[in-house]
Order: structure tokens, then sequence, then C-alpha cells
């Protein structure tokens, strides 16, 4: 693969660690990037949320063992820890805008479009030309800095973050679209999952609650999300009982009960598994580490 020639703009020419804060968004970078044509970026893990615009040209995002073909007017958004790769088409050079954000202290009115960025299923959708103008009038704040700079740099920030949300889970005229209907489907999971964790026993609960078959939930969330809706349904449950355990102040016994586990020695053996140790080795550990904390103040 060659190496693009980038006509990048970011902060400094790299990525920025210390977040520019506007209002709740903290912008991690913004470039604008032109990929010759068979260049692309190698596999790298996100550091931070990204939505990217492709302004031109076609190319692939590999995100996961998920592949998307890649055109003018479509929008790709990844989330923190995700892995992916960018490749322009042999024929064509590839030119898309990026924003690189995280959400920190995110006011209540926004509460759902944080929980979209921090569990945005791994699709591409061609949200319109709106929003491609709204991404040219932001990277355009940036190339000349001009009077109230960072206001009109906050509420495009929270225009673009508003308006992909709405591109990817509102049921609206546009959601007739297979994929766009797709995506929002998945989202509804997620939700009811997150919402429902420590009651569920199965992933048949959500697809009766959806009024779908099983087999087509389970198929839809693996293609979106890259992990088995079992396992992710799995792990959520895990992860909560292991805050459960460590702040919650409750027993194995009563945590078992309470994530609705099968039986303690099936969730001793889930936790072993996924955390390299089991609930009462955990507790021990937490314990003694407090207890050496303590001694060491």
């Amino acid at each position: 693969m060659n190496t693009a020639n980038n006509n990048m703009f970011s902060f400094g020419g790299s990525f920025y660690n210390n977040n520019i804060g506007f209002g709740f968004v903290n912008l991690a970078q913004i470039c604008e990037i032109s990929l010759i044509a068979g260049s692309g970026f190698p596999p790298h893990t996100q550091v931070c949320h990204e939505i990217t615009y492709i302004v031109s040209g076609t190319g692939i995002f590999r995100t996961g063992d998920t592949e998307f073909r890649v055109r003018q007017g479509d929008i790709h958004v990844i989330a923190k820890g995700d892995v992916h790769e960018i490749i322009a088409s042999p024929s064509e050079q590839l030119r898309y805008i990026c924003i690189g954000f995280n959400l920190n202290d995110v006011p209540e009115e926004y509460s759902e479009v944080n929980y979209f960025y921090e569990h945005s299923p791994k699709i591409v959708m061609s949200c319109g030309n709106y929003i491609g103008c709204l991404f040219e009038m932001l990277i355009g704040e940036f190339y000349r800095t001009m009077e109230n700079h960072d206001e009109a740099v906050e509420q495009l920030l929270k225009l673009i973050l508003i308006r992909v949300k709405r591109c990817f889970t509102e049921e609206d005229a546009s959601g007739t679209e297979r994929g766009i209907h797709n995506c929002n489907t998945v989202y509804k999971v997620l939700r009811y999952i997150d919402s429902h964790v420590a009651t569920m026993k199965s992933v048949g609960e959500v697809s009766k609650k959806l009024h779908y078959t099983e087999s087509y939930i389970s198929s839809l969330f693996r293609q979106k999300m890259g992990v088995t809706l079992q396992t992710y349904l799995r792990d959520k449950k895990l992860d909560s009982a292991k805050m459960l355990l460590e702040y919650g102040g409750r027993t194995v016994m009563e945590v078992s009960e309470l994530m609705n586990f099968d039986s303690p020695r099936s969730f001793s053996k889930s936790f072993k598994k996924r955390y390299g140790m089991t609930p009462h080795r955990y507790l021990e550990e937490k314990k003694n580490n407090e207890r050496i904390n303590k001694n060491d103040h």
C-alpha cells in the first residue's frame, strides 16, 4: 500500500492528546484528508469517537471484521476503542473530513446524543447534502479564524452530532432506506439491553419485545456490531456485576441473584473467563488493595 500524500488540517498536523473544549464537546482532531488512489491508513485503534464525511471519491472503510464501501456523501461513525482502516479505491482519490472528539460533562438534554456515540453501530449511511454543508462550514472555521470563532465551532459541532445521530436512529422519511432501518433496529436492541440488563436471561426477550425473530435480530446485531448478541448481553451482565462487587458492597451470591445468572457457579465461571479470576478472588484482591492503601496513608 502506498503512503498517501495528505492535504491534512489538524492542530499542529498531529493528533492532540489534550482535547480542546467547545462546550461539552472536546475536539481531539479535525482533518481534511486526500488519499491518492490505492493509498490509505493501516489499521489503528481509535482513542476518541470519530465522524467521517466523504467529500469525493470512493474507497473502503474496515472496522474490525466489517468492510464498507464508501462514496461521496457517506457518513461513517466509529466509537472510541474500535479498530479501523481506510483505503482509497485503486482508480481515484478519496477526500474526506473527519472529526475526532470526546464528550465530557454532557448536559441531561444531550444524554441520547451521548449514548449514541458511546454505542454507535458499525455502519455507513448517506445522510444528505445538509450534513456535508455543516462539515464544510466547520472546517472553514479552522482555515480562516474569524470573529466569534469558538461560539461558531461549538454550535456547528453540536448540530453535526445531533443531525448525524438523527440520520442513524430516527424513523423519519429517510428511515425507509433499509440501511437506516437496520441501524435503528440495532440501536433499539442496545437501549433495551442496557435498560434491562439485570433482569434479562436470554436474547429471546428482546426479539419478542421488538417483534422480530430471534435469528433475524441475532444476525443483524452481529453484522452491525461485530459481536454476537448473546456475547454482548453476557458481557454487559458481567460488567454490571463487577461494578456491584466493587462499589455496591454486595456478596457474590447477592450479585449472582441480582443479575439473574443461572447460578452462583455459572456466574463465577463466566466471571473468571472474562476477568481472569473468580468473583471471590476479585473481592479478596479488592480488600487487600484497600488495606495496603490505608496503611500507606
